[in-house]
């Protein structure tokens, strides 16, 4: 896996209506970019932005960092600042031009003694 494959922007197809509940909430148009972290570069900056209310409302941005668990694997760590969660690349789909365009994403993780979130996006 070459993550510099993953860095730029990337929208937001579909999510499980559990992470759009908790993280997501009245946000629309939501996106990802990606983006080597400039005083660290075995970290990736990771700017999630989402418009509050609708296409046209306030622009809503979170960041973060995201390494790689494993070296060379698609498995990363991701964090906005609390603990970090899985965040597994399983799946990156190229388009005519042979460049990757579709990514699919898992994250299964412990949240308390008996309950586990589990995230497909």
């Amino acid at each position: 896996f070459d993550l510099s494959e993953y860095l730029g922007i990337w929208y937001q197809i579909a999510v499980t209506q559990t992470f759009a509940e908790i993280f997501e909430r009245d946000l629309y148009c939501v996106y990802a970019n990606y983006s080597i972290d400039a005083t660290d570069p075995s970290k990736v900056v990771v700017a999630n932005t989402g418009y509050r209310g609708g296409p046209n409302g306030a622009n809503d941005t979170t960041v973060g960092s995201a390494t790689q668990a494993k070296a060379n694997t698609a498995e990363l760590e991701v964090s906005f600042g609390g603990p970090a969660a899985p965040y597994w690349i399983i799946k990156m789909m190229n388009n005519a031009d042979n460049q990757y365009d579709i990514a699919l994403i898992w994250s299964c993780e412990a949240i308390g003694p008996v309950t586990l979130g589990e995230t497909l996006w």
